[in-house]
């Protein structure tokens, strides 16, 4: 479980941080409730999800447009069916296209849109629906959900309610293009890292002109 969701996990957080880069108000947003929730004298742990709606919808969403696994492992029925006009034979294998899911148009608002507020519905809390499926479906679905689960939650609300993070001076935004391996990974970008200060903290920037002693 462990060495399997490495690179699942990496990935994940890397499009996580990519996303807050392209969507600033988003990572404002996700900070604001770790900052009103957790306080700053202490990290989020994993205790705090419930409480969370924001930043559990946020993490939601990146797994959704990244889908950093786009098939799901492979079925097979065990008798021969016919699905939306094609024959499906006993016993032949079936890998559901789980990116198509998540990019269907019939099932989300413009799918094509971060949006982490469609998660969340009127009493503001977060709902999953039954096509949400970075994890796969069936009795063939991950194992390690749980566990990638929380794993996602601490890196992603640790990392940002620690820093600032920003595209580094002079630099455009990094591409959202994704490559194909194992998972679908981003490409190569630079990010600029930022500590927040802790409650009771300042930061002081000196600036000092050539000459100066």
């Amino acid at each position: 479980l462990f060495s399997a969701g490495m690179d699942t996990i990496k990935n994940t957080l890397l499009w996580s941080i990519l996303f807050m880069l392209h969507y600033p108000e988003a990572m404002k947003a996700v900070q604001e409730e770790l900052d009103q929730v957790v306080g700053r004298k202490r990290l989020p742990k994993l205790e705090d999800l419930p409480y969370l709606p924001i930043t559990e919808s946020t993490i939601c969403e990146v797994m959704r447009v990244s889908s950093i696994i786009p098939m799901g492992t492979t079925h097979a029925p065990t008798h021969d069916i016919h699905l939306n006009g094609f024959s499906v034979p006993h016993n032949a294998q079936v890998v559901p296209l789980l990116h198509a899911v998540h990019m269907d148009p019939n099932l989300w608002d413009e799918p094509d849109k971060f949006n982490p507020s469609r998660f969340i519905d009127g009493e503001g809390k977060v709902n999953k629906p039954e096509y949400f499926i970075p994890f796969g479906v069936g009795r063939r679905m991950c194992l390690g959900e749980i566990l990638a689960r929380m794993e996602v939650f601490l890196f992603f609300s640790t990392l940002l309610h620690t820093f600032e993070l920003s595209v580094p001076e002079g630099e455009k935004l990094p591409s959202l293009k994704g490559n194909a391996g194992i998972t679908i990974f981003p490409d190569t970008f630079r990010v600029c890292v930022k500590p927040r200060p802790l409650e009771g903290e300042y930061t002081f920037t000196t600036i000092r002109s050539a000459g100066s002693h």
